[in-house]
């Protein structure tokens, strides 16, 4: 039987997929999760087979923790589920090293048969997904997303933004880069200034879709 662990920081998507495995012979959730922090924990009791990680999760998110999975264990597949059918984000998950990539629309049939082929082994990418996204997804980056300028973040503001990509706090990058967090403040203020986006999510599908980062 295949132990998965899934991680998604909604409630009834948490109940939902312990719902739709409930009385599959075989694949078993051993455990629905809510932070890439608790998935890390988890693992450090007792390993799945497969985990199975929503981008969006809050302080850790999937991709960051997807990579330090792929570090740390690699005998466990990393897939991906996500209502994200974009470019950007798929150029992420190829990026952090995850095995599947699924939609949250896609069907229950297909759901299980995808676990079981990452499983195996295999790469799987969703049905419903744009023919030409996943052909891109192997392609450079062509850097035509305005407003990708060179030189439209200093090197330091670089850092920031990559830092950010892999879910680090202010703290954690003021660590990193012998910083105080108000300047690291001031820098995601520049940074969300020029690039004239919303929030953090936002700015690195943005940025990894222009080619600002990878």
């Amino acid at each position: 039987m295949i132990k998965l662990l899934f991680a998604d920081s909604r409630p009834i998507i948490r109940e939902g997929i312990k719902f739709v495995f409930s009385g599959d012979l075989d694949i078993r959730v051993m455990a629905a999760v809510d932070t890439g922090a608790a998935v890390l924990q988890k693992l450090r009791l007792a390993q799945p087979d497969v985990v199975m990680l929503d981008p969006d999760l809050p302080g850790m998110d999937g991709f960051r923790c997807a990579r330090i999975i792929r570090k740390e264990y690699p005998a466990v597949k990393v897939m991906v589920f996500t209502e994200y059918n974009d470019l950007a984000t798929l150029r992420r998950a190829n990026y952090a090293g995850v095995r599947g990539y699924l939609l949250k629309q896609t069907s229950i049939k297909a759901l299980k048969a995808a676990i079981k082929q990452v499983y195996q082994g295999e790469r799987v990418f969703d049905q419903n997904m744009d023919p030409k996204t996943l052909a891109a997804v192997k392609k450079p980056v062509k850097k035509k997303v305005p407003p990708a300028r060179p030189g439209i973040f200093s090197p330091r503001e670089l850092q920031v933004v990559e830092l950010l990509s892999e879910g680090l706090t202010n703290q954690a990058i003021s660590l990193k880069l012998g910083i105080t967090q108000s300047t690291v403040e001031t820098f995601r203020a520049r940074i969300m200034a020029k690039s004239k986006k919303k929030n953090v999510a936002e700015l690195i599908r943005w940025a990894v879709a222009a080619g600002v980062i990878r």
